[in-house]
């Protein structure tokens, strides 16, 4: 089912490059020392009234409590410096991409979209799970932009003049995936689709956008007596759709 209602909070922040023309190419004091000696004369047992008092000397210190071997304590520091208590350990970190694989199955139905006025319906063709990323790039392109795996499917509208292809990449990272588009990245001799993922011989255009971990790479072809615009409506909001399912994916 489309999830229309959800991509209306995607719209405003939607993240993604601009519609581009497809040519169909395939691809971190005190010191140590002695006590006072005082000099005294006569009878110890009498004191010299006006000889000088020697100074008290202090209290010897009271030696620390003796700890069992059993209980060890850390000695103290001797620099004079506190010291701050042992961080705790950090958490591990969780990963970014998602535990689920993503498969074209999970889109695997017929398109049937509403949004305000626009209504826009498409018959599912056929999809496939590639291997890694390499099925859908050309010289590794993608797996050096941080794809580790590519999934692909088809629509046909218009009484079949018009094919409606998704290719979704799971990237890395999320940062990996806004890179991409935010540096346009991705250009036609990045990808390549299946044959039977667009009309031969036909004009269309494509989008790509970023959101989360996943590249939304959409690509249309229509034949001559489809209208661009008519052709441009399809695309854009195809891709919208998806990232707003995408974004909602757990």
């Amino acid at each position: 089912m489309t999830l229309a209602v959800v991509t209306v909070l995607l719209l405003a922040a939607a993240v993604g490059g601009g519609v581009v023309v497809w040519q169909q190419r395939s691809d971190d004091g005190a010191s140590a020392g002695r006590d006072p000696v005082t000099a005294s004369t006569g009878d110890p047992a009498t004191p010299d009234p006006d000889a000088p008092t020697s100074p008290t000397p202090p209290p010897a210190p009271t030696p620390p409590a003796s700890t069992s071997p059993d209980s060890p304590v850390a000695p103290e520091p001797t620099d004079g410096f506190d010291r701050d208590p042992l961080p705790s350990p950090e958490p591990p970190s969780v990963p970014e991409l998602s535990s689920k694989p993503l498969s074209y199955r999970e889109f695997a139905h017929d398109w049937d979209y509403r949004m305000g006025d626009v209504a826009l319906q498409a018959t599912f063709e056929d999809g496939t799970d590639h291997d890694g990323c390499g099925p859908a790039e050309n010289d590794g392109a993608l797996t050096g932009l941080g794809c580790v795996d590519a999934v692909e499917w088809t629509y046909r509208a218009l009484g079949g003049d018009l094919a409606l292809s998704h290719l979704v990449l799971t990237m890395r990272s999320r940062e990996a995936a806004t890179r991409a588009v935010d540096r346009d990245l991705i250009t036609e001799e990045s990808w390549r689709l299946r044959p039977s993922s667009y009309l031969d011989g036909s004009p269309g255009s494509w989008k790509v956008s970023a959101v989360g971990q996943f590249l939304v790479l959409t690509v249309e072809t229509h034949r001559p007596s489809v209208k661009a615009a008519r052709a441009s409506t399809f695309l854009l909001n195809a891709n919208l759709d998806i990232r707003g399912a995408l974004a909602f994916r757990f």
